[in-house]
């Protein structure tokens, strides 16, 4: 069996920059001189910021949203520098923070837009749109679920009866 490995990829003159700027921010981050990392991370920010704008915009669509999801990649990306594996390509991984984001973001919104009231809909229109014509989760149609159900209708109730008789 031949192992396949990826093939080497010439690194660009951006990948060589990032890579000695994380590596810079690493190593002040490892000496603890948390003023000068963010000085140097700074310089990270400048770079990318565009490119994470464009790609926010590609998915979140609004100027409020896009700009939070960017700040929120770039902190993230801070955060975690630590732990960036330096064999990686930076642009890779933060484009990774930032369209994890951006989803995570979309997920939110569409839970809310589910869950929450319009200001012109009342609480029954609400009530109505998320009934089912399912059947409900609660009504088995196994021939055991009336012994095992408590209502009115549950053949527990019904006095001298099998529970598999209806």
């Amino acid at each position: 069996m031949v192992a396949r490995t990826q093939p080497q990829v010439a690194p660009t003159d951006g990948a060589v920059i990032d890579s000695r700027l994380t590596g810079a921010v690493k190593a002040l981050l490892a000496a603890g001189s948390q003023t000068e990392a963010c000085e140097r991370f700074e310089e990270i920010v400048v770079r990318h910021h565009r490119r994470a704008t464009r790609i926010a915009s590609y998915y979140l669509r609004n100027v409020a949203d896009i700009e939070e999801a960017v700040q929120d990649a770039f902190l993230k990306a801070f955060v975690h520098l630590p732990s960036f594996r330096e064999d990686l390509l930076f642009e890779l991984w933060f484009t990774k923070i930032v369209v994890n984001g951006c989803l995570d973001r979309l997920k939110v919104r569409n839970r809310r837009a589910r869950w929450m009231i319009s200001p012109g809909e009342e609480e029954c229109d609400v009530v109505d749109r998320h009934i089912s014509n399912e059947p409900s989760p609660e009504k088995n149609s196994s021939p055991t679920s009336g012994a095992l159900s408590f209502g009115p209708q549950s053949t527990s109730y019904r006095i001298g009866s099998e529970p598999w008789s209806c």
